[in-house]
Formats: structure tokens, C-alpha cells, sequence
């Protein structure tokens, strides 16, 4: 899916929920008036840094999963190693990313111009824009 362009806007925070496997991100225009929630469901993965208050963004990109992977492959592994994160599936990448295809699991990747950068992959992602009153500011 094309997501709408996130240039120059805020990330005001996202929630993760491991259970039912999603993840959503608010996201602020930079002129403040509209909030966008970009929903991922059927996450098997996720990874972001640098999270800081005022995150910039570049975009939010889809990609398959086995580029994502394969852009990935160092941080995905160590993470595995050291933790067994993101999950049981990076134990073997290349069998993943073969697998996530196949399943219409997806990537998609953050990138920012001051602040976090990351990656989730997902089955579906959606977005909902809701404009802002002066009460939830």
C-alpha cells in the first residue's frame, strides 16, 4: 500500500501491542492540524531508534519484506543473537523473507530527518486522518 507522503511531520508517539500483534503510529502534520494514525496489523516484526521528542520525518516507505530483511540483515541478526529479537523467524532470514512474501507480509521503513528511524513488517496497514481542535492540543 502507498501511504501518504509524512515529510517534515511529527511523530507524537506510537503503541505496540504484542498480543494482537499491532502497532500504531500518530503522526502530526507540521502545520498542526491534522493527526494521522497509521495502523499495522499482523506485525511480525518491528524495530525502531533514535526515539526522541520531536521526531522529524522523511517518509514511512513500503518495501517487500525480503528487501527490508535484506536491508536489514546485520541488525536483525544481532538482535536475534542477543536477545531472539524480533522473533523466532530470524533465526533463519533467508527462509523468512521467502516465507513473509509469500504470506503478503510486507515492509515498511521509516526514515527521519532528525530523530527515529526504523522498520515494521506488516500483513495490512491502514490510515486514519482526524483533524485537531484547539482541546487536543
Amino acid at each position: 500500500m502507498k501511504l501518504p507522503s509524512f515529510h517534515d511531520d511529527l511523530v507524537v508517539g506510537y503503541e505496540v501491542d504484542l498480543e494482537l500483534r499491532t502497532l500504531t503510529m500518530r503522526i502530526k502534520q507540521a502545520n498542526g492540524r491534522t493527526i494521522t494514525s497509521v495502523n499495522f496489523s499482523g506485525v511480525e516484526g518491528h524495530c525502531f531508534s533514535n526515539v526522541a521528542h520531536g521526531n522529524i520525518l522523511l517518509s514511512v516507505d513500503y518495501v517487500s519484506a525480503s528487501d527490508l530483511i535484506r536491508q536489514n540483515r546485520a541488525e536483525i541478526e544481532a538482535s536475534f543473537h542477543q536477545s531472539g529479537s524480533p522473533g523466532p523467524w530470524a533465526e533463519n532470514l533467508k527462509q523468512a523473507a521467502a516465507r513473509f512474501d509469500e504470506m503478503g507480509v510486507h515492509g515498511y521503513l521509516l526514515s527521519a530527518s532528525f530523530g527515529m528511524q526504523g522498520w515494521v513488517l506488516a500483513k495490512e496497514v491502514t490510515c486514519a486522518a482526524q483533524q485537531v481542535v484547539a482541546t487536543d492540543i
